[in-house]
């Protein structure tokens, strides 16, 4: 272990019984190799966390989550990544996966943030709600929703002149996607933290300290959508009131009903204390109503900006379910070889 609490590994390095091939990525929780299982010689990927009670208490939630989900999807159709084992090396909590390309941020990254296409969206996002909606259905929230848990089975790609941009960008040979990292998965009727989401996907009611339930992953997934669509963030900030001015601005004016009942200072008299003077960097890009994102006429934008005006609605109980979602006119047009595959 580092100083960080991050496993130090060398190539050819033995955790078990799999043989460390190279690194795959790093996050707070800990490093993700490549590795292979000496026993049957396939390659995985080993989620190492961290040697720290925090992370490995996170860790355990996981493999209780991923347990739970191994045992309820009887088909093999969740479209959620599979925990093949898990064991403990020198204070480290080890999860192993079948390996997979890397996740829908990371492709993002390496397209220098240019937006996928309206076909790419779709499939994506559709196997996105489908993955959430079997854990919803199941008693489960996510609650850490975001392009970087998103993976994709095979991040192979080709490259295409785009003639909207006038230039060449990178398209997805397969949009298979696997959802990812549940360390932060609760059940409905455990206790709910009042932070939850990283900053970006955090929903209204969390920002302001009010009760939430499975509807704050449907507001993530709005967020995502919309993300995927324009290649950015829709709220790009961390600063919280800015967060909610941005809300405002977006999508409409917060209902007093709930900003009455926040124990948080970011109103007065139902007004947020806010002014964009206040913002340390340049937002004007955000001073535009959701319409005003839109990139293309088509009938295919129409219907996306449909589903995600239904997800990124203030108020929690107004919005759709991802079962209704699945429904809209957006998802309905998958062509059948697009259709979720598991």
């Amino acid at each position: 272990t580092d100083d960080t609490g991050h496993i130090m590994w060398y190539a050819g390095q033995r955790l078990k019984s799999f043989e460390i091939k190279c690194a795959l990525g790093e996050g707070a929780f800990g490093r993700v190799l490549k590795v292979k299982n000496v026993r049957t010689g396939q390659l995985a990927a080993l989620k190492v966390i961290k040697n720290d009670q925090d992370k490995r208490k996170s860790a355990i939630a996981e493999i209780t989550a991923l347990t739970m989900i191994k045992c309820r999807d009887d088909g093999n159709k969740s479209l959620c990544i599979k925990m093949t084992s898990w064991f403990s090396f020198g204070g480290h909590v080890c999860i192993a996966f079948p390996l997979m390309g890397g996740s829908v941020y990371d492709f993002v990254r390496s397209n220098n943030y240019e937006p996928f296409s309206i076909s790419e969206v779709r499939h994506i996002s559709q196997q996105l709600c489908s993955a959430v909606l079997f854990l919803h259905s199941n008693g489960l929230i996510h609650t850490d929703l975001k392009p970087d848990n998103i993976l994709l089975v095979d991040s192979s790609y080709r490259m295409v002149f785009c003639k909207e941009r006038n230039i060449a960008v990178k398209r997805l040979n397969y949009t298979n996607i696997r959802l990812s990292d549940f360390g932060h998965t609760i059940r409905e009727n455990d206790s709910h933290n009042q932070t939850i989401t990283t900053t970006y996907y955090r929903p209204p009611e969390v920002i302001l300290l009010l009760d939430w339930t499975n509807t704050c992953d449907i507001w993530s997934i709005g967020c995502i959508l919309i993300e995927l669509y324009i290649g950015d963030l829709l709220f790009p900030t961390q600063r919280m009131a800015e967060h909610l001015a941005m809300m405002e601005k977006i999508i409409g004016p917060i209902p007093k009903e709930m900003t009455s009942m926040s124990t948080t200072s970011y109103f007065k008299n139902g007004k947020l204390n806010w002014t964009w003077m206040d913002s340390p960097v340049d937002v004007t890009d955000r001073h535009r109503v959701l319409d005003e994102f839109r990139l293309g006429d088509r009938v295919d934008d129409d219907d996306l900006f449909d589903v995600i005006r239904r997800m990124l609605v203030h108020d929690p109980h107004q919005r759709i379910t991802l079962q209704d979602a699945l429904s809209l006119p957006f998802y309905k047009r998958q062509t059948e070889s697009q259709q979720v595959r598991t």
